[in-house]
């Protein structure tokens, strides 16, 4: 049958050739058959125009396809097409994925941000304009598997990497999200073969309950379902919470069980953040500062009408303006500069408190009276200032343990230098001196300071603590001072004393020590925690070798970390110990010099002389005086002078050489043309 239809075609095509209308009956329907003057004929058959017509028509059908060949070429096309289509819809798609922008709108789609996305770059496409009318790859759940499945695409990159570092840690936290469902985030910290550290979030996963064991068996389940061993993991993080950091059925108890390499840390910013909030809900007169701050700011700010009355008050008064800051209600750290800019504004808000109790008739202007006689006391003052002395220094402490820079050793030096800053606060000479210099501040702005008032209890709940009487207000202030500073002291041992960050401080320290060339042996501690993972002997031989390999490095002039102090070579003494460089506390005024780099440089060669092998020999003696005296960049570069005057020498040599032979070479083919018979 395809035969039979093929010479229909063909039929059909040279009948179309036939009916050309001055065609020649002997040459298209009857038949040559003057022979005699064949060639006459023929070439005058040549120059007619039916037989250019005839060849013209025959090579369009010979060049025309078949109708299913034609239909096959415009589906091929079309596919084409919309598969360039459907790649630009996936680029779309996934940058408003990485930009976390929504891809739908409100209701009606056509006006989601991936509609108007695609609508801008159609003005350059109509290929894609038409595309767009026809809705392909476009409904909800189109665009939700795709999401998934980029999604699954990154998950699968990601944990890539983390099963080629072998080790990792788990990071996880548990929130509520606004649908009023549990949702337990889960990240995995690993660090890659040039010693980057990486945090990577594997995903949100609803949990029915928030109890550890439910807690624990999600993590490992995704643990197994992102084929991460459990024997592989080295580390966990989990807030402060009973169910996650319980010592005996927590989360971080239950997966240590399993795997007692897997060390749990409590993030020690989170720590200071829990330390401070226990500590403000013990202490009256900082919570009723933080909340008066809270108030205070959101009656403020939260009104053009009543900021800008509080902004003119404010260039009347100076012209150093301190704005009002919001007080985050999460982040306890960062409230030092709210509390600072109300009290830099305090006779401000008092003037501005005022005209808004005066003018306002409604709700706010009832607060605005109350703050007003709230500021009006000498314990609100006194509660923000000695907020602002709490709140600084746990700032400047969370600020040095957020650096990227921050070892577990500055991390440490930098709790004990807080505490300590604490600690000192706790005298009578400092409290006097805090006193005298809020009375100072306070006076023209609030009342005498005065004692509360007493209330007597009933006997049935009485413990005798009422029946105790302040004498004046300063002892009063003494009591509440005191306590906060014996408090945050206890805090921040309570806190810190963590066992998996104390070990992590004791591998830091011996790496550290080993590097400057002190041989110490490694602690018990840590070879019974890694046994199974590291050869302990074979370990201390590479340790006993770290202070050679640091110097290799030095001397190859490889890029190395910038020193903090110049180093012990360069004829100053070492830095105080007590003050590290990443700490965030200033280091001890000295006239130690700007910090020296060690980098890698290129020194050109010095060209060829006669003093070559004079030049070698003082840049060989100069590159050991250099390494004597630990001077490793200069040997070096004495090192890479000597080797090129050598390779100049070895290259004028070579020249030399060459120069002579083709020399040579020459005159006995200019001899060889003089004198042909002679060769």
């Amino acid at each position: 049958m395809p035969t039979l239809h093929r010479a229909m075609r063909l039929r059909d095509r040279f009948t179309a050739l036939w009916t050309c209308s001055k065609a020649d009956g002997a040459f298209s329907i009857e038949g040559f058959s003057n022979w005699k003057k064949a060639l006459e004929k023929f070439a005058d058959h040549e120059r007619c125009q039916a037989h250019k017509e005839a060849c013209i028509k025959f090579n369009a059908i010979m060049k025309q396809k078949s109708v299913d060949e034609q239909l096959k070429l415009v589906a091929q096309k079309e596919q084409i097409e919309r598969r360039q289509m459907f790649l630009t819809l996936l680029s779309s798609l996934r940058y408003l994925l990485r930009q976390g922008l929504a891809v739908r709108g409100h209701g009606d789609d056509s006006e989601g941000n991936l509609s108007q996305l695609l609508k801008a770059r159609a003005e350059d496409s109509i290929a894609l304009q038409k595309w767009i009318k026809t809705g392909s790859y476009q409904s909800p759940e189109v665009l939700n598997e795709l999401t998934n499945t980029i999604g699954a695409e990154v998950l699968r990159e990601v944990l890539n990497g983390i099963k080629s570092s072998r080790w990792f840690s788990i990071i996880g936290d548990e929130t509520r999200d606004i649908s009023n469902s549990e949702q337990l985030s889960i990240s995995i910290r690993w660090v890659d073969k040039d010693y980057s550290i990486h945090e990577d979030f594997i995903g949100m996963f609803k949990v029915p309950k928030t109890d550890a064991e439910t807690l624990s068996l999600a993590i490992e389940d995704v643990l197994v379902r992102c084929v991460l061993p459990i024997s592989q993991c080295r580390g966990q993080a989990y807030d402060g919470a009973s169910n996650m950091a319980g010592p005996k059925s927590g989360v971080a108890a239950r997966i240590l069980q399993r795997q007692p390499t897997a060390i749990p840390v409590h993030c020690l910013c989170h720590c200071i953040n829990l330390c401070l909030q226990d500590v403000s809900r013990k202490c009256k007169c900082i919570r009723d500062a933080l909340d008066l701050v809270y108030e205070l700011v959101g009656l403020i700010k939260y009104s053009p009408k009543r900021e800008h009355l509080f902004t003119q008050y404010q260039l009347q008064d100076s012209p150093n303006i301190h704005r009002l800051k919001p007080l985050c209600p999460t982040r306890w750290t960062c409230r030092t500069g709210s509390i600072n800019a109300v009290i830099e504004n305090y006779a401000v808000l008092q003037q501005t408190l005022e005209e808004i109790a005066e003018t306002c008739r409604d709700e706010y202007g009832r607060k605005a009276a109350g703050f007003q006689a709230l500021m009006g006391k000498f314990s609100t003052f006194f509660g923000l200032k000695l907020a602002h002395v709490v709140f600084g220094a746990s700032e400047q402490l969370s600020t040095t343990l957020q650096s990227k820079d921050t070892t577990a050793q500055d991390a440490r030096l930098a709790v004990n230098l807080c505490k300590a800053f604490y600690d000192r606060q706790r005298d009578a000479s400092a409290f006097q001196i805090f006193y005298q210099a809020v009375l100072l501040e306070a006076n023209g702005k609030t009342e005498p300071p005065t004692l509360p008032r007493y209330s007597n209890p009933p006997k049935r709940i009485n413990d005798g603590d009422a029946n105790f009487r302040f004498a004046t207000a300063e002892h009063y202030h003494r009591r509440e001072y005191f306590e906060i500073m014996e408090s945050l002291s206890g805090e921040l041992d309570a806190r810190f004393d963590q066992k998996g960050f104390h070990l992590a401080a004791l591998v830091e320290a011996t790496i550290l020590d080993n590097c400057s060339g002190k041989s110490y042996p490694i602690p018990k501690e840590v070879q019974d925690l890694y046994s199974k993972d590291l050869n302990i002997d074979r370990l201390q031989t590479q340790l006993s070798m770290l202070p050679d390999l640091v110097k290799s490095y030095v001397l190859e002039g490889k890029q190395i970390t910038k020193p903090d102090y110049p180093p012990p070579q360069s004829g100053y003494p070492p830095p105080q110990s007590g003050y590290p460089p990443q700490s965030g506390y200033p280091p001890p005024q000295s006239d130690y010099p700007p910090p020296q780099y060690a980098y890698q440089a290129e020194y050109p060669a010095p060209p060829y002389s006669q003093d070559a092998p004079f030049q070698v020999e003082q840049q060989q003696q100069q590159a050991k005086e250099a390494a004597a005296r630990g001077d490793y960049v200069a040997a070096r570069r004495n090192e890479h002078t000597a080797l090129a005057l050598n390779m100049a020498a070895v290259v004028f040599y070579i020249l030399f050489w060459i120069l002579v032979i083709g020399l040579a070479v020459g005159l006995r083919s200019a001899a060889r043309c003089v004198y042909p018979y002679c060769y």
